[in-house]
């Protein structure tokens, strides 16, 4: 297992990626793993949440935040926001989905961070730490989705 780690993490550092941690203002855990992906130089961060909070939470863990390599946004009050809402409308037009529950579930920092992946804003995202694995999964089933040919889904656990 430590030499498949250290080979993802040789790769990562050729071309770090931007990933996004939902779950930054939720868990200290996910600060703690921000901190290292940090220091090992592995990819850019984007980190979801009230600002504030964040940064309250890492100077109380003593986790310094202020790399180039980390942006926070919070979907509350992000321009990206609408962007967002417009493109999960288009997705889930066959659903039914309303503009007042599209806002609803785009403000959902799962969901946010899902769709910073489909449209490209982001490269990857970690998450499930708070929430349980079905919650975790479904919003990259509704805005991914799977592939025709590839239609199973899995998960790892480190």
């Amino acid at each position: 297992m430590k030499k498949f780690l250290a080979n993802i993490k040789t790769q990562a550092r050729k071309n770090p990626g931007r990933i996004v941690f939902p779950e930054a203002a939720l868990d200290d855990r996910v600060l703690q793993a921000t901190e290292m992906v940090l220091k090992e130089r592995t990819a850019h961060l984007i980190l979801l949440g009230s600002e504030l909070e964040i940064k309250k939470r890492a100077n109380k863990l003593g986790i310094k935040l202020t790399s180039k390599k980390v942006q926070i946004i919070d979907p509350d009050d992000s321009p990206l926001t609408e962007k967002y809402v417009k493109e999960f409308m288009k997705i889930r037009k066959d659903k039914g989905v309303t503009e007042k529950k599209a806002w609803e579930t785009i403000r959902q920092i799962n969901y946010f961070g899902t769709m910073m992946v489909h449209v490209g804003d982001a490269d990857g995202m970690v998450s499930g730490t708070t929430w349980s694995t079905a919650d975790t999964v479904r919003p990259a089933l509704q805005i991914i989705k799977t592939k025709e040919k590839f239609h199973k889904v899995s998960g790892v656990f480190f």
